[in-house]
């Protein structure tokens, strides 16, 4: 079975948003929690999650295109933030090779 996974670049992005939106309050396990929080649920969404929201958004401002993508909304720290994930930040892993 097929399961999609966020890619590296997109998790090192949301790793940023966390890090430049938090105060030194909020150490490096509690960030670490988030992040994996943040990744469990847009990758639940991707897999088929009955809880998923979508949006649909243009790439670049001079584009007649829209693209799909996955909408989070986040608290970090004392911030909400709406965070999108296209469907080209994923990639497909086979389930059944995957360590539990």
């Amino acid at each position: 079975m097929k399961t999609l996974k966020l890619r590296p670049e997109t998790i090192a992005g949301i790793q940023q948003i966390i890090d430049e939106n938090t105060t030194s309050a909020l150490d490096e396990k509690a960030r670490n929690q988030q992040l994996k929080k943040i990744i469990r649920q847009f990758e639940k969404m991707a897999n088929g999650s009955e809880d998923t929201e979508y949006v649909l958004f243009k790439e670049s401002p001079d584009s007649n295109t829209f693209s799909l993508g996955y909408l989070l909304e986040v608290r970090i720290d004392i911030f909400r933030f709406n965070i999108v994930a296209s469907l080209d930040d994923f990639y497909e892993v086979d389930s059944s090779q995957e360590k539990k």
